[in-house]
């Protein structure tokens, strides 16, 4: 009876997440219907003899390899003239083809609707209008790159492990031949106030870290599934070299980060192999980071400054601030004061403490919530459950090299959310199309097959 219950209860539980998640092993029931099919059907005789058309798949790759190529070296404005052009051609493509409509695509139209209504609900509604801009030109990014990654998803990631190598190898002639302090926040007491902290062409090392991270899961993922020797080589290569970057760019965030995604992709590995492997696999696990801990000191100064609380002027800095959002979340708690960076920077002025100036509040859900209200936050962090139940779910159902690549899109979202926790690079555009290039990877997945 015990085992009968307990079964019971799992199985409840288990169809409670898959509904949460809008997990669904026969994904033809969200295919494209009736409206979302028109434009298609309607347009069907000129879309085959139109050449802009019928090069569209071609135009929208060279859109992500441009994007992808040149992101980490120009300015923002830049990366958002390119997304206005990735907008023209999903535009020209939501007229010509049907729409695919799928439980991730479900949950980031949510986002998209409460961040619409956070907008129009601002206090400082023209500052706010410019935020959803920029949120949607996002969104619009993540609806295009899951077109490209259904056919082209191994040019994609190539793309991007070759600029990470560029942005390495950049980093480590910092570390080895010094470079300017740039954003370089440090506490003054601490015995790594001198050590230099890379941040290659980024301009800051915490953003260096974030924009890594995706390298080492989409890097060895590549290893294990690509076929050419040479582009394993290159695989491996730029995931080791992301790894040693992110050490030397003393993140603490990126350091966890690395940390947690290293975990879950264990728990997934142990999923797959034998008892004996397993054993093996948790020992090297254990070893590795009890090496580094015991014979790297700026490794351990680092970690041990985490749990000093505000005797870190880092920490005490970030935890100020906190408390300063906390107070502006209190008066706009439903709604928020309305998204994009430069709604906070009108609005944090009233409650700021002296001497704490803030370009965001440190921490992605905390900046959620002061942004769109409670209710953006439950919509954001539904989305998230959405993403990784197909992440999961896929892994579980699907052979190689798609369940693979379902594990690095889901270790990629993990490592970034760890970070965001403790920081907001994560709205930067190098890192933010990051960040929707690993959802727009698990939703190409999701797409229902012919």
């Amino acid at each position: 009876m015990d085992a009968r219950r307990n079964w019971f209860r799992g199985s409840l539980l288990l169809r409670g997440l898959q509904g949460l998640s809008l997990w669904a092993q026969d994904t033809r029931t969200w295919a494209t219907a009736g409206l979302l099919t028109s434009w298609a059907g309607q347009g069907r005789g000129w879309t085959a003899r139109s050449w802009l058309c019928r090069g569209l798949d071609g135009l929208a790759l060279g859109w992500a390899v441009v994007l992808f190529a040149v992101a980490p070296y120009v300015s923002t404005g830049i990366i958002g003239a390119i997304l206005a052009g990735g907008t023209v051609l999903w535009l020209v493509m939501v007229l010509t083809r049907p729409l695919q409509l799928t439980p991730i695509t479900l949950a980031v139209l949510a986002f998209w609707g409460l961040t619409t209504v956070a907008a129009l609900c601002s206090p400082v509604l023209a500052t706010s209008a410019y935020g959803w801009g920029l949120v949607t030109l996002y969104l619009v990014g993540y609806a295009l790159l899951s077109r490209v990654l259904q056919t082209h998803r191994d040019w994609v990631v190539a793309v991007y492990l070759l600029t990470v190598a560029i942005v390495g190898v950049e980093g480590l002639r910092q570390w080895q031949d010094g470079a300017v302090a740039l954003a370089t926040w440090v506490d003054q007491e601490s015995p790594l106030k001198d050590t230099t902290r890379i941040y290659s062409y980024l301009g800051n090392p915490n953003l260096l870290a974030a924009y890594l991270l995706p390298a080492v899961s989409l890097g060895a993922v590549a290893v294990l599934v690509w076929s050419r020797w040479w582009a394993r080589v290159l695989a491996a290569a730029v995931t080791v070299l992301a790894v040693v970057c992110i050490g030397l760019t003393y993140s603490r965030g990126g350091w966890l980060a690395l940390g947690l995604m290293g975990l879950v992709g264990l728990a997934l590995a142990l999923c797959q192999v034998s008892a004996r492997v397993r054993a093996g696999l948790v020992g090297g696990a254990v070893g590795i980071v009890a090496l580094a801990v015991a014979f790297i000191p700026g490794l351990q100064v680092r970690l041990a400054s985490i749990f000093v609380g505000r005797d870190d002027s880092s920490n005490n800095f970030r935890i100020t601030v906190w408390d300063t959002v906390w107070q502006m979340v209190q008066d706009y708690f439903w709604l928020g004061i309305g998204p994009g960076n430069r709604t906070f920077e009108t609005i944090y002025p009233y409650y700021q403490r002296a001497g704490y100036n803030a370009l965001g509040a440190y921490s992605v859900p905390l900046e959620t919530w002061v942004e769109l209200g409670v209710v953006g936050l439950v919509v954001s962090l539904w989305l998230v459950v959405v993403v990784w139940g197909w992440a999961v779910g896929v892994w579980l159902t699907r052979p190689s090299p798609e369940r693979w690549w379902a594990a690095a899109a889901l270790l990629l979202t993990v490592g970034l959310m760890v970070q965001g926790l403790f920081d907001t690079v994560w709205y930067r555009p190098q890192v933010q199309m990051l960040w929707w290039l690993g959802i727009a990877l698990i939703n190409s997945l999701t797409v229902p097959k012919d």
